[in-house]
């Protein structure tokens, strides 16, 4: 990242709430562009190929195409966009297809904005991130 291109970051989540927030986080910092937000599936391929994003933040709960089928249609047709899964769930099984399915990470809605942005400009890099609360679930005893 140089300091004339910053990360584009899309969401795509059905919960305008989380999205107006998002928004204006990813606006004020400088490190990122916000490129939008989809509610809906059902045109993502397109407008990932017209928003050109760094990263898609993307909830696993969507209606219409299932969100794991889509992280694999993304890793085909728009290579250069790194997905990460999204989710209020914290679930072993969910992080685990994500990362089977070319996801590079799985976020938690709950974590800290820090973490949040800081996990952002990993996968922005190529590298794989977890939520804390995530890891916690998968590496347990």
């Amino acid at each position: 990242m140089t300091a004339t291109s910053p990360i584009k970051v899309l969401l795509v989540d059905d919960n305008s709430i989380l999205a107006e927030a998002m928004s204006r986080v990813i606006t004020r910092d400088p490190r990122f562009q916000w490129v939008g937000w989809l509610e809906t599936t059902n045109t993502i391929v397109d407008e990932v190929q017209g928003k050109c994003p760094s990263v898609i933040l993307m909830d696993v709960d969507m209606p219409g195409v299932e969100t794991f089928e889509l992280v694999r249609l993304l890793a085909q047709k728009c290579p250069s966009a790194k997905v990460v899964m999204f989710s209020g769930h914290i679930r072993e099984d969910f992080a685990d297809e994500a990362l089977d399915c070319g996801a590079f990470g799985y976020l938690h809605k709950d974590d800290e904005i820090d973490v949040l942005l800081s996990n952002l400009e990993k996968v922005n890099t190529g590298e794989i991130v977890l939520s804390p609360l995530v890891k916690r679930v998968m590496w347990r005893a």
